[in-house]
């Protein structure tokens, strides 16, 4: 298993837990909304017309990077996935944070320190090796 799917699933798994505990995040707050009101309330939704934007931004850069690079021609379909997927992890995480972090309990700041900040070195890098074609 690559160590993006993997520190991926670390990630994710920590925001279902989270969520499942009572601090919402934006994706999270995405399934509730999917799940209370069906797919005719989350198309309806600001955050789909979000979503949308965010994906066009990503695949319109992706598509502008391999022009320039030998890049593979589906390699925009997978920056713009990548893009979404990357920035709605990394907003929940940070998100959990900046919650953790108001608690005002400092052993809650450092083990919510210790456990976000090397998450967060690692999907980064995770990343950058997924994307070179060097993750193994």
């Amino acid at each position: 298993m690559s160590k993006f799917l993997t520190i991926s699933m670390i990630v994710i798994g920590i925001i279902i837990i989270f969520n499942a505990g009572g601090i919402v995040t934006p994706a999270g707050g995405l399934v509730f909304q999917f799940l209370d009101g069906g797919l005719a309330t989350f198309k309806q939704s600001t955050f789909w017309t979000t979503l949308a934007t965010i994906l066009t931004i990503g695949i319109a850069g992706g598509a502008i990077a391999s022009l320039f690079g030998r890049a593979p021609p589906e390699s925009f379909l997978i920056a713009g996935l990548v893009f979404v997927l990357g920035g709605a992890i990394l907003t929940d995480m940070g998100v959990i944070y900046s919650k953790l972090w108001n608690l005002n309990v400092v052993w809650i700041r450092w083990v919510a320190t210790s456990i976000f900040l090397p998450l967060t070195f690692a999907f980064f890098t995770s990343l950058i090796s997924y994307w070179r074609g060097s993750d193994g």
